[in-house]
């Protein structure tokens, strides 16, 4: 299984710790570190992890276009997780930056047109914050 989780190196880090802990084993997966729009088109991934808000460091038209990229990116089967915070929590809470909202109900549709298979699932983190993950189908 090939795992594209994109952020800072330390988020990686703890990923690789939790999926370990979780009984994934080394040769099992491959975490890579990188820009997303430096990934060679030809890459083919079983899992696509959008985590930390990632998404929204992109505006609306570069999102679509990270949405057809990921559609291209993942091999038959392959899955896109994406998770951000539900409509009832901020995405900013300390004004420090502009984000592009993300939310699944707003991209549905683009979602069937690129070609995915869909769903939600609402969550509260331990720290009872309500977040959305997204999962996307090839």
């Amino acid at each position: 299984m090939y795992i594209q989780a994109l952020k800072q190196k330390r988020y990686l880090d703890v990923f690789k710790e939790r999926l370990e802990k979780t009984g994934f084993s080394k040769p099992t997966f491959h975490l890579i570190e990188g820009a997303y729009e430096n990934i060679p088109i030809d890459d083919k991934f079983d899992v696509i992890l959008f985590s930390w808000t990632f998404i929204v460091e992109f505006n609306k038209e570069e999102q679509e276009q990270v949405l057809i990229n990921t559609y291209k990116h993942l091999n038959e089967e392959g899955i896109c997780l994406i998770d951000n915070p539900s409509r009832n929590q901020p995405y900013n809470q300390y004004g420090t930056y502009s984000p592009t909202k993300f939310y699944y109900d707003e991209w549905e549709n683009i979602f069937t047109e690129i070609g995915f298979s869909h769903k939600v699932n609402i969550y509260t983190t331990k720290t009872g914050k309500e977040r959305e993950l997204i999962i996307l189908k090839k």
